[in-house]
């Protein structure tokens, strides 16, 4: 069996992403997070997207989290050709994406905040849609003069309303680990003969061994030869065995019978 659910990665690139108040910047941590989650869906199905003032597809599905990596530390807010934060303008990236995947895919939004008709297109989107949307909100909620406070309660409400989930952003790895959890599986069966099956007939060891144990206690050797004794006289003779003992004696009565003189 093979997981062919996809996970397509939307990531925030505004300006609002390059503050320090989650270390060492927003975008840098969201970049960590996401090759944490490649490390726990090796060999998985992934898709990059980032996102400002324009939504542009880094790359499609591919199984290679090295690619992934190296395409994501090269992202950077300096080679968007827009400022600004509309990520439904993603959306029909998502589309190009998945349409030829036909398992329901799950979209990771990884953003500290929505524009101001952002909320209604994502989730008129993932109502019609049956790709899952997992929010994993990126900063610090505390309002300050440098900073732009994290969105969360917006964000939790665009999680609610498009049947999602909202995943808080967390110093160690249970944040990713979270999300990952929540990714939606898809198992198929690969029709692929040269590889090799699961041997699990090493359970049959267990009742194997106890049996052969029972061979080292005093007088089971002869126990077991008088339980096998019944069942070697209740088997059947075999035909061809008789038949040769007929012919023998047949043989050795006539031979008498010729010798003595009487026929």
């Amino acid at each position: 069996h093979e997981d062919e659910a996809a996970v397509v990665i939307l990531l925030d690139m505004s300006v609002s992403m390059q503050q320090n108040d989650v270390q060492p910047t927003r975008l840098r941590r969201s970049k960590q997070k996401i090759a944490d989650l490649l490390a726990l869906r090796a060999g998985k199905k992934v898709a990059l997207v980032v996102y400002s003032g324009s939504a542009h597809t880094v790359l499609s599905l591919t199984a290679d989290s090295e690619i992934v990596n190296q395409y994501l530390s090269a992202a950077t807010p300096a080679i968007m050709p827009r400022a600004g934060k509309f990520p439904e303008y993603a959306l029909a990236n998502i589309d190009r994406i998945l349409h030829e995947n036909y398992a329901p895919a799950t979209v990771l939004l990884l953003t500290d905040g929505l524009g101001a008709a952002s909320a209604e297109p994502l989730v008129r989107y993932f109502n019609q849609q049956p790709h899952q949307l997992i929010i994993l909100g990126v900063g610090s909620s505390r309002h300050t003069e440098s900073n732009i406070p994290l969105e969360e309660e917006t964000l939790k409400a665009l999680a609610d309303d498009a049947d999602g989930h909202y995943v808080e952003l967390t110093v160690d790895d249970r944040s990713i680990r979270q999300s990952n959890r929540r990714i939606d599986s898809h198992y198929v069966v690969l029709e692929n003969s040269a590889l090799p099956w699961k041997d699990s007939g090493y359970w049959l060891l267990l009742p194997a061994m106890l049996l052969f144990l029972m061979w080292f206690r005093r007088g089971w050797t002869l126990t077991w030869s008088v339980l096998l004794i019944p069942v070697l006289l209740a088997a059947p003779p075999n035909q061809a065995w008789a038949q040769n003992t007929n012919n023998e004696k047949t043989y050795v009565e006539n031979d008498i019978w010729q010798r003595t003189g009487i026929w």
